[in-house]
């Protein structure tokens, strides 16, 4: 009998879990571009609303505003739409996690990050079996599985 492809796990790990990669790079990607048009949306905004108020604001400098003032007048427009798109955002991450919590097993919105197996929080859940993902080292966690 003869191999023919004999490959490490690491890297058959890594051929299998490509495409869960690729779509979390594209995920992240999209959500970078959110972030980004959403700036511009917002200056966008706030740039209307100040030539919009252009007139305003010169009637206020000239009654004797400080330039502090107006930029504390302008800046207040643009946060307040901030702070009311925050909230919106955290009430929707907060449905959205408690939705996610409900599909997936064993799975809280509290626990998402706070994993230190790097295995996604399942090191350790199963009864019986030791916790590998915090062995440290592979050489450790090998040895900890096989007193199994």
């Amino acid at each position: 009998m003869t191999l023919h492809s004999l490959v490490t796990l690491r890297q058959q790990m890594s051929l299998a879990f490509f495409l869960w990669r690729a779509a979390a790079g594209l995920l992240g990607i999209s959500a970078i571009l959110g972030v980004f048009l959403s700036g511009v949306g917002l200056y966008g905004v706030v740039s209307h609303g100040v030539t919009r108020r252009a007139h305003e604001i010169g009637v206020r400098m000239a009654m004797g505003a400080r330039p502090a003032d107006v930029l504390r007048l302008v800046l207040r427009q643009g946060l307040s739409m901030v702070a009311i798109g925050a909230a919106i955002g955290t009430a929707g991450a907060v449905a959205a996690a408690r939705v996610v919590s409900a599909v997936l097993y064993r799975v809280s919105p509290a626990t998402v990050g706070a994993d230190r197996s790097g295995a996604g929080g399942r090191g350790g859940d199963v009864p019986g079996y030791p916790d590998a993902g915090a062995a440290g080292d592979s050489h450790r966690s090998m040895a900890v599985l096989r007193q199994r």
